[in-house]
């Protein structure tokens, strides 16, 4: 999505004929990095985060091999 942002900023620089929109696209990534991508990071980072915290204490004996026996034990 980003990129498709700057494409098309680089079509309107195009579009004008002139070298000058070419300078702002480093400012572009710049406050779009700083402003945008970083918090959405950090936001993901820590929802990621607490979903994993959440099913390792909901399913503490985990996935593998301890979780198959209660299987075998519910079926039989």
């Amino acid at each position: 999505m980003y990129a498709g942002m700057l494409v098309i900023l680089t079509g309107w620089g195009m579009y004008l004929g002139s070298f000058s929109p070419f300078l702002l696209l480093p400012l572009f990534v710049m406050v779009l990095t700083a402003q945008q991508i970083i918090p959405e990071e950090k936001f993901w980072k820590k929802s990621l985060a607490a979903r994993i915290l959440r099913t390792k204490r909901a399913f503490p004996a985990g996935f593998g091999k301890e979780s198959s026996y209660w299987q075998k034990q519910s079926c039989g």
